[in-house]
């Protein structure tokens, strides 16, 4: 898992980057940044990730109150 702190219009937030798989714990990833205040962005393929996963990483970031957001994936696209 890729996590790194960068900056956007001045803002900074946590990026992650990987693969959208229950592996690399994502989903408990976007619970630390929300419990912290940090903001995340969280990028990574989805193509054979269980769409299941897929669907509770977006569900997690829909209920952050803007906290974070998923960027990429074949099956987020879909939501957004």
């Amino acid at each position: 898992m890729h996590i790194e702190i960068t900056k956007s219009n001045n803002k900074q937030y946590l990026l992650s980057i990987n693969r959208i798989i229950p592996e690399k714990g994502i989903d408990d990833v976007i619970d630390v940044a929300v419990k912290t205040s940090n903001h995340i962005k969280v990028a990574g393929g989805d193509r054979f990730s269980p769409k299941s996963y897929v669907e509770k990483i977006i569900q997690k970031c829909k209920n952050s109150n803007g906290y974070a957001l998923s960027l990429s994936g074949h099956l987020i696209h879909e939501y957004y």
